[in-house]
């Protein structure tokens, strides 16, 4: 299922580039995006209370950002409502916003963010005092930036909130 959900995200965002097209960077030809890695997720602390700012790390179980298999353009993190799926937060960032002085796009309960490594995101998130206990997904996704043929890595883990 979290397979599923990471790879339509990453379709989508494909999609949303204009990256499925037939040509791949004027030589060979990309019908699909290539295959999209499913990797093992940590957040650390695994809970956090409700009603004030806190400090967590979201981290891939390998190197992604740099020296991974792909040169990573785009990375983003949501934060779900798990009933129905619906983005509470989200940090998206990427090399072309970065050079541009742009900082991250946030929303929600991601109040900011910041890649600290070659695999984690360090991240500012503050739920509000009234949303009901329970875990949270939260799922992670970097790309190549899907300009020809899209590529990414993704994974989903939860985070449990306390009242």
């Amino acid at each position: 299922m979290a397979t599923q959900s990471i790879r339509t995200l990453l379709i989508l965002a494909a999609l949303a580039a204009g990256s499925l097209s037939v040509g791949c960077g004027g030589g060979g030809s990309c019908d699909l995006p290539l295959p999209v890695a499913d990797l093992r997720l940590t957040v650390i602390p695994a809970s956090i209370p409700t009603g004030s700012p806190e400090t967590i790390v979201v981290s891939f179980e390998r190197s992604v950002f740099t020296d991974g298999e792909f040169k990573v353009q785009d990375w983003d993190v949501h934060i779900l409502d798990n009933p129905g799926r619906d983005w509470l937060g989200t940090y998206s960032d990427s090399l072309y916003g970065m050079a541009n002085d742009a900082g991250p796009y946030l929303t929600g309960v991601i109040l900011s963010g910041e890649i600290i490594d070659d695999r984690s995101i360090e991240l500012v998130v503050e739920f509000p005092a009234d949303t009901p206990a329970g875990a949270y997904p939260i799922e992670m996704i970097a790309t190549n930036g899907g300009v020809e043929c899209s590529t990414g890595a993704g994974g989903e883990s939860t985070i449990v909130v306390t009242r």
